[in-house]
């Protein structure tokens, strides 16, 4: 990774400066008013106090970007960029580095900056701008109060602060789960701050950054539960740590977490421990293991010989982007380059859209399966595509994925609008209804996929898509099945008559109840829902299921006069609002595999 750069223009594309600068449909940039003074700070500073930074632009709420249909799904701002965080009565501030082109909730790496450190000098000789440019990512930097670094229990209060207004989403946003990185004192707060947050990241390393977390803190953290939904104890839940002169205790504290209870291999000097009991976090996907690599500091080493060590380990892994430690998986990260994961542009009538193809290599040459995945509300086709580990069941069977994009619900956000069914917010014009249509006329026009064996599921604000075509757009597909998502609107008359197969999966804690044999009296109404496809599908009523318990999944079966099983409905134990990656594989395992359309367009199941 190159060291020596200059790092880019802070830029803000609006759709005035684009109509001055760019071809409609482009991503030209246009520098903010002043970015392009970026005169070298001065190296004369009190020890330990961040120095006045004029390269990088602040972040206020005159400067919240717009909505820019012409600018496709990236960020409105990338390069450096200050953000002021109050912390009491006090302000301090983080710096942030967004790759060019980095997209709409893209993933994003805490560090901190060392003491006597200047941020801007930092992110160039320790190569994180480098990375955050060539992996169109962001770097979240961390700075010392007036005095430097104090304890973890003193940086306490600026990091909730900064963990608070990092996760605002209105200049910029971010994948949810997080890299963490830290060096030195205030390595140690970020470390200790991991640890009371092991939910909200990935993987992180630390270098000599042990000092000030206490055995008596991480003692009794491990003890700690982690939500009011779960017994999950803070000091079992997994997250992949490099631990770089760390202390003991430190070390010791993340092995248990990551449940590494075998000896350590050696590799190029460092003690590398690998997970060695299954967890709850672990059990969802194929081939991930959580590790624990320990290493001594070398003499005269700098944080910019770890840099690419640390991404190297870090980025192996995901997790699903929630903080519920039931639901918070840990998994492969998906390398789209090798995959060969394809975003193709789409433009609906001037606005800049994009979605989602995945075509794996045992998907067979011809008469390829397709599913169509719709995100939860916010969740963009690589946040989703990532964390719910649909590609590896692709993978292992052979069908094509694709992921249509949400459009802009704030210039970093993002929602759908499925037209004369619900809309997520009053900026959300375009017509998904007719998106999702043109998509699938391009993706048979392009793919040579099966016709007959196509599919639709979605998670949250997804589901309910998927609701809406099992009622209103079901005869491209064989069958639906989705998570966490209900029919939460009034059915009219042009509604399908005929019989569509549905399987729906909820959470124990989702945010309406599970129990379809009640009325809601507010919010979201299960048991209607499970009534309407009753209705639907000729199948009786509720007691006339077949019910049937599997480990964590409790599964209600509503069968035909044949025999085929037309509604389903599974009630997930323990986890909240969010679809675990164990469901889409019994999605297609035991619901889409088993459907196809004969020659007449009529539904056959095949057990």
């Amino acid at each position: 990774m190159k060291k020596s750069i200059t790092l880019a223009a802070v830029t803000l594309l609006t759709a005035s400066a684009l109509a001055c600068s760019s071809p409609a449909g482009t991503s030209g940039t246009v520098p903010v008013t002043g970015a392009a003074e970026t005169n070298a700070p001065s190296n004369e500073t009190e020890p330990g106090t961040p120095k006045e930074d004029s390269k990088a632009i602040a972040l206020t709420e005159e400067n919240i970007p717009q909505v820019d249909k012409t600018r496709g799904m990236i960020l409105p701002l990338n390069g450096y960029l200050s953000q002021e965080i109050k912390v009491g009565n006090t302000t301090r501030t983080v710096k942030l580095y967004i790759g060019k082109d980095a997209p709409v909730r893209c993933y994003m790496t805490w560090v901190n900056v060392p003491d006597n450190t200047d941020p801007y000098e930092f992110l160039k000789e320790t190569g994180w701008a480098d990375y955050a440019d060539e992996k169109k990512e962001g770097i979240f930097l961390l700075e010392p109060g007036e005095g430097g670094w104090g304890s973890p229990d003193e940086e306490a209060e600026y990091l909730n602060a900064a963990f608070e207004a990092y996760n605002t989403r209105k200049w910029y946003s971010n994948y949810s789960e997080s890299y963490i990185v830290g060096y030195g004192k205030g390595g140690a707060a970020l470390q200790q701050f991991a640890m009371l947050h092991p939910t909200a990241f990935i993987a992180g390393g630390f270098v000599d950054a042990a000092d000030g977390i206490s055995s008596e803190f991480m003692s009794a953290n491990a003890k700690e539960v982690n939500d009011e939904q779960t017994e999950i104890q803070r000091g079992s839940i997994p997250m992949p740590v490099w631990e770089v002169g760390g202390n003991d205790d430190v070390v010791n504290y993340w092995l248990a977490a990551n449940h590494c209870a075998g000896k350590s291999e050696e590799k190029n000097g460092d003690s590398v421990y690998t997970q060695t009991e299954e967890c709850q976090q672990t059990s969802y996907t194929k081939g991930v293991t959580s590790k624990v690599i320990v290493s001594d500091k070398k003499e005269g080493a700098v944080p910019a010989d770890y840099t690419d060590s640390f991404i190297d380990f870090m980025t192996q892994y995901t997790k699903y982007e929630n903080k519920w430690a039931e639901g918070n998986a840990l998994m492969l990260r998906p390398d789209y380059e090798k995959m060969g994961v394809k975003f193709v542009p789409f433009d609906q009538d001037g606005y800049a859209r994009e979605y989602l193809v995945y075509v794996p290599k045992s998907a067979p040459a011809k008469d390829i399966p397709v599913v169509y995945v719709m995100a939860g509300n916010t969740q963009t086709p690589r946040v989703f595509f990532d964390c719910t580990d649909w590609w590896q069941v692709a993978d292992d069977y052979g069908f094509m994925v694709v992921m249509p994009s949400e459009q802009f619900n704030t210039a970093v956000d993002l929602t759908w609008n499925i037209t004369g069914y619900q809309q997520g917010s009053d900026t959300a014009t375009a017509d998904d209804v007719a998106f999702l249509k043109s998509i699938m006329k391009e993706v048979s026009a392009n793919y040579p996929i099966d016709a007959s064996r196509q599919y639709m599921t979605g998670q949250s604000f997804g589901s309910m898509w998927t609701n809406w075509c099992a009622l209103y757009n079901d005869k491209p597909f064989a069958a639906f099945g989705s998570t966490s998502g209900l029919i939460s609107f009034e059915i009219d008359d042009s509604a399908g008559k005929t019989p569509v197969p549905v399987w729906q999966y909820c959470g124990e804690h989702d945010i309406y109840k599970s129990d379809y044999t009640v009325d809601a009296t507010e919010g979201f109404n299960l048991k209607a829902t499970v009534e309407y496809f009753l209705k639907r599908n000729g199948l009786g009523g509720i007691g006339e299921e077949t019910i049937t318990k599997e480990g964590r999944y409790t599964t209600s079966t509503w069968k035909d006069a044949n025999g085929v099983p037309m509604y389903v409905f599974t009630v997930t134990g323990g986890r909240n609002h969010n679809c675990i990656p164990a469901e889409p594989r019994m999605i297609w395992e035991k619901w889409f595999s088993k459907w196809s359309k004969d020659a007449n367009g009529k539904r056959v199941f095949r057990e």
